[in-house]
Formats: C-alpha cells, structure tokens, sequence
C-alpha cells in the first residue's frame, strides 16, 4: 500500500480518505484498486456477453433443430400412415388368396371325384 504524507506529518488516518488539506492521509493505492477493479469488471462483462452471444447461438440451433426434428416427424407420421394402409392392402391380398386358394382346393377335390367316377 502507497501512503503519501503532508509535510507536517499528520496523525494517519484523522482525516477524509480523499482530503486534500495540509496533513490530511491519502490512501492512493485504493484508487488503483478501484480502477483495477473497475478493469476486472469491464472485462468480465465483456466475456458475459460474449457467453450471452454464444448461448444465443446455440439455442437458435436447438430452435432449427426442433424444427428439423418435427418435420421429420410429420414425415414419420405420413410413413407410418402408408404403411397402414400397405399393411390392410396385405390383409386383404391374403384374403383373396385364401378365398384363391380354397377355390383351388375344391376344384381339385371336384377333378378328383370326377376321375374317381370315370
């Protein structure tokens, strides 16, 4: 710490910090402190703000990515919509190949009846 005397000497301490009179103490490394201080502030506002900025960024990229991710569940969706329907079109083919299929069986059992009779 600096302490700047008067030429008098005065007792330290007895007068206002920022006293300017004959024989009053000066603190002056206080003020450097201030200043320093003031300096350590600025510089961590500017590396908030610069953090502010980055988190802006960031949650502009999770806003495009939630858009991103709801469109492709719309896309999802519609996929799964198709295959609904692919899936009753399937059903019903499988009807109609079983309705084939036992046609089928009872033709044969009617060409066989009729071989039999022969």
């Amino acid at each position: 710490m600096q302490v700047i005397l008067d030429s008098s000497f005065a007792h330290p301490g007895l007068a206002p910090i920022r006293g300017g009179k004959k024989g009053e103490f000066r603190d002056w490394t206080n003020m450097s402190d201030i200043h320093a201080n003031l300096s350590d502030i600025q510089s961590n506002l500017s590396d908030i703000q610069a953090n502010l900025s980055d988190i802006q960024a960031n949650l502009s990229d999770i806003q495009s990515n939630l858009s991103d991710i709801h469109a492709n569940l719309s896309d999802v969706r519609a996929n799964l919509s198709d295959i609904h329907a692919n899936l009753s079109d399937i059903r019903a083919n499988l009807s109609d190949i079983q309705a084939n299929f036992s046609d089928i069986q009872s033709n044969l059992s009617d060409i066989q009846a009729k071989r039999l009779a022969i």
